[in-house]
């Protein structure tokens, strides 16, 4: 394979990034291929390891985390210089990984699944291990958000949720719903 043209914008989100390392690196997925396309070298580097077609990305330096859909999805953790698979996780989410999102310093990756409960799995990124489930809203997640190594938001379709760190022994992760009052947020996470 020398170049791929296309793009899925349709029905995904966050799907379009520029590499940590290298601003001439512009990564994004179609079908079932995460590409690495070099700006300056007019130049492609391809991932093909996934079987499904890919929905979620995420990046951090030159690390790349994508997802995909199908019943039994998996997430891979790649390296953007040489499209080679660092991890390969699945086994907790069903139908699909929507949401992807790396912590500031990388160590941990967050992802969001299809399933009726958009359910919310945290993995170490140094071996791909799960660290912490949650379930989610029952309503469509949009986004995702790691405020250090301390809390996540969620939000989406009538919903934003906080979810705590601290304790991520692969148990379920607390969390608390945040409540709307003329369009101020307020949440006893921060009270």
């Amino acid at each position: 394979m020398d170049y791929v043209f296309g793009y899925r914008s349709q029905d995904v989100r966050n799907n379009l990034r520029y590499g940590g390392q290298d601003s001439n690196k512009i990564i994004y997925h179609t079908a079932a291929i995460g590409i690495c396309y070099d700006k300056e070298r007019d130049s492609q580097l391809h991932h093909i390891d996934h079987s499904d077609d890919i929905i979620a990305l995420a990046v951090h330096d030159d690390i790349v985390a994508t997802g995909e859909i199908g019943k039994r999805p998996k997430i891979l953790i790649w390296d953007s210089n040489s499209a080679s698979t660092l991890h390969s996780i699945s086994g907790f989410h069903r139908r699909g990984v929507c949401q992807l999102e790396f912590s500031a310093d990388g160590s941990i990756l967050a992802s969001i699944g299809r399933d009726d409960d958009h359910s919310l799995a945290i993995y170490d990124t140094c071996n791909g291990q799960l660290l912490a489930t949650g379930k989610g809203s029952r309503s469509k997640v949009l986004c995702i958000a790691i405020f250090g190594n301390e809390a996540i938001l969620t939000g989406g379709d009538k919903h934003v949720k906080f979810w705590e760190l601290g304790n991520m022994n692969g148990g379920e992760l607390p969390s608390k719903k945040v409540f709307f009052n003329n369009l101020t947020l307020i949440s006893s996470y921060f009270l």
